[in-house]
């Protein structure tokens, strides 16, 4: 059996992280044990949790640890990034890091340097002390290139605390949830928009035609209270079928 320690702080409770953790090693075949959890008692006090994560193989306590990763879990006694040469303009190495779109730090000796211009599927290249995200056409030979996933640390988005109109969005469907307000409170800001002269975008997807509110949507569109709508081919689709 081998094992590593990670360390996760932040909102880790109510923006899931921790949960997400202990799924991710079950569903990798690992075990897991806190040795150490603080758990934030205001709004503004980040949590702590500290866990000793198992496997009964080496490469299976790195896929844990590299999943763990994408979770916002930092290795203890962790080593620095390993690094190798770009092999030929256009072509990463074979084990290159593939970013996610989260912000993302990479350990450079001692230090935690975050990477800039960071987006999705691309590798990481560091130099002069810096590091920064690029595609697999803008890499050259010899660029010094992130591989493996040592020295790599992710800090996925947390819930925001703040009350927002669209926080509805993010949440779970519920009968005991007072819906008719939330829907008072972005109608009010569609008026105030469109009384301020902006535009209104709206993304609407299958569940509008589904929901029999197909015929709202053309009434609001035909009213001038939608300008612009982004949508993909189902919804004109199941549209048409209805």
């Amino acid at each position: 059996m081998t094992s590593a320690t990670i360390e996760m702080s932040g909102h880790i409770i109510d923006s899931m992280m921790l949960p997400r953790i202990f799924d991710v090693v079950m569903d990798l075949g690992g075990s897991f044990r806190v040795d150490e959890f603080q758990v934030g008692r205001n709004p503004d006090e980040r949590s702590f949790a500290r866990i000793t994560v198992s496997h009964g193989e080496a490469s299976g306590l790195q896929r844990i640890i590299a999943a763990c990763q994408q979770q916002g879990a930092v290795q203890v006694d962790g080593v620095a990034a390993h690094i190798e040469a770009a092999p030929r303009d256009g072509v990463f190495p074979d084990t290159f890091y593939s970013t996610s779109n989260q912000p993302t730090a990479v350990r450079i000796g001692d230090v935690w340097v975050d990477v800039e211009d960071i987006e999705m599927d691309c590798g990481v290249i560091v130099e002069d002390g810096h590091a920064r995200c690029v595609a697999v056409t803008d890499v050259r030979a010899g660029d010094r290139v992130v591989v493996g996933h040592d020295g790599i640390k992710v800090s996925p988005v947390e819930r925001s605390r703040s009350k927002e109109i669209f926080g509805f969005m993010t949440s779970s469907v519920s009968a005991e949830k007072p819906k008719h307000l939330i829907i008072r409170e972005l109608a009010q800001t569609m008026r105030e928009v469109r009384a301020g002269g902006g535009r209104i975008c709206m993304v609407a997807g299958p569940a509008v035609i589904h929901t029999g509110a197909g015929g709202h949507l053309g009434w609001m569109i035909a009213r001038g209270w939608v300008d612009v709508l982004f949508a993909g081919n189902a919804l004109a689709a199941h549209d048409i079928e209805s």
